[in-house]
């Protein structure tokens, strides 16, 4: 059986504000579960009475906008993800799952 250590519910609205204000596309679900399950399972505690991630984020957070989560993902070609890849690079950015990574692990690596 799998243990998750569950975040409390201040620190994970900060988490979710940093990723909400770095990677939005991060916070769609099935990215979410990938980038970080402890952040995911955290969500499904606090919220047991809610039937989806995005009731949860709403409930959460709800000065946020979560209108992106009613549409599809945008998918760029691979031409264009290379295009910003370098655009990013040039100005020095890192890239958007990186600091969504980014804020997760300097939560963690706080608590």
């Amino acid at each position: 059986e799998e243990q998750v250590d569950c975040i409390p519910r201040d620190v994970l609205e900060a988490v979710l504000k940093g990723i909400h204000a770095s990677n939005i596309e991060a916070l769609r679900p099935e990215n979410l579960a990938l980038l970080s399950p402890r952040v995911l399972w955290s969500l499904v505690h606090i919220f047991p009475d809610r039937s989806s991630i995005p009731e949860m984020y709403q409930e959460l957070l709800p000065d946020q906008n979560w209108t992106f989560l009613r549409r599809r993902a945008q998918q760029l070609s691979e031409k264009a993800l290379e295009n910003l890849r370098q655009e990013q690079e040039a100005k020095g950015e890192v890239a958007n799952g990186e600091q969504a990574a980014e804020v997760i692990a300097a939560v963690e690596h706080a608590m």
